[in-house]
């Protein structure tokens, strides 16, 4: 039985993402050292299949049960289920359709049992590291899974840096097109940094106006199969580090 975390729902507005604040060189000049938490939730991929089948404000979704406070990609409302017989014909015609579609991707699905896409991740960040430019990235990267706020705080708390960089990774296939999302937000530990904050917080270190840079970036790639997708999640995921290392190099 292939064990995977099904995703049933329409894809409103891709990752999101609330606000972008660039680097700036005032912010990359007093930057001594920054740790790294690379944060990959998932143990393996989210697959998002269309309902076909047009009942107005319905459709399944169930998520991934791994902690995860701060999800990339956009969910959709609480599902409004149809009531009586007409919502019982297409609940089976859903039902249908779905396991039509799942046995379409079942050959790409089982390419992926036992790939470590966590570690793929973490050896391509760890190799991108030195293209970054006048910030010290701390070695080796830190590589978690749960993302809630009492880890981050936790995280943010026990640095000894001047500041710590949180980077985000999600996946998703989606029609046969492979989908990620990684978010970036750094925050300051160092006095020199602290005063560089737009709206301090102090009883809050992880509210906005305490960051001092965040970007989210995406990447899209079609013709999925079973043949290319582990080479596609692999150039995949180097691409999508190489956007976030370009934007650290290009400070306002």
């Amino acid at each position: 039985m292939l064990k995977l975390f099904l995703i049933v729902f329409v894809l409103l507005n891709g990752c999101a993402f609330n606000g972008e604040l660039a680097m700036t060189k005032q912010v990359q000049e007093k930057i001594e050292a920054v740790d790294v938490v690379l944060i990959i939730p998932q143990d393996q991929i989210d697959i998002e299949l269309q309902n076909h089948v047009n009942v107005p404000g319905y459709t399944k979704f169930t998520q991934s049960s791994v902690e995860n406070e701060y999800p990339l990609f956009q969910k959709p409302n609480q599902p409004v289920v149809g009531s009586g017989l007409a919502a019982s014909i297409n609940e089976a015609a859903n039902q249908a359709i779905l396991s039509m579609d799942m046995k379409e991707l079942e050959p790409i699905i089982t390419q992926l049992q036992n790939y470590d896409f966590r570690s793929v991740v973490y050896k391509n960040f760890s190799s991108a590291v030195p293209s970054v430019q006048k910030i010290k990235i701390n070695t080796p990267v830190m590589l978690v899974k749960s993302d809630t706020s009492v880890w981050r705080k936790l995280w943010l708390s026990q640095s000894k840096s001047s500041a710590v960089l949180f980077v985000k990774l999600e996946y998703m296939l989606s029609s046969k097109t492979l989908n990620m999302c990684l978010a970036a937000e750094m925050y300051p530990k160092s006095n020199e940094l602290l005063k560089l904050r737009k709206n301090p917080d102090e009883s809050r270190p992880l509210e906005a106006g305490n960051r001092l840079y965040r970007n989210v970036f995406y990447l899209n790639d079609s013709n999925v199969t079973s043949e290319n997708i582990k080479g596609k999640l692999a150039d995949g995921s180097a691409n999508i580090i190489k956007k976030l290392v370009t934007d650290l190099n290009t400070p306002l």
